[in-house]
């Protein structure tokens, strides 16, 4: 998975380690300013043994649920891609439409798609030609 919600997945870990790492100084600031809150809680913990362990157990299974949730999208994408890779060979250059285009058709033009092929109709370099539609679902 090289994206999630269009943010590099590099960028991304990045940016959240950063804000586990403050938000864990932070707590450690407040915990150290009031130490009542601190023994509070820790004495919980062995007070209401069940509700700790249905804590713990509900924050285990949601980490497990969405980690499997994504394993499986990131393995549906990859089967995806790796059949499209297969079906249509290698292919060497891609033309989209100007950035200008973006706000409105997306699309090249069939005129478009007939002058690259008249152009490069006579080029034994080239094995084939197709139009690809392609459209970004959102969330990704």
């Amino acid at each position: 998975m090289e994206k999630l919600f269009g943010v590099e997945m590099n960028v991304l870990a990045i940016w959240l380690s950063s804000l586990m790492v403050l938000i864990f100084l932070v707590s450690v600031l407040l915990a150290s300013r009031n130490r009542i809150l601190v023994k509070l809680a820790l004495r919980n913990i062995p007070r209401r043994k069940a509700q700790t362990a249905l804590i713990i157990v509900g924050l285990m299974l949601s980490t497990t649920i969405i980690m499997a949730a994504l394993a499986i999208g990131d393995s549906i994408n990859g089967g995806i891609r790796l059949g499209a890779l297969y079906s249509l060979g290698g292919t060497d250059i891609r033309l989209s439409s100007s950035v200008s285009s973006r706000f409105g058709d997306n699309y090249l033009d069939d005129s478009m798609v007939d002058r690259v092929r008249s152009e490069l109709d006579g080029d034994q370099r080239i094995d084939g030609i197709m139009p690809l539609v392609r459209e970004q679902i959102p969330g990704r």
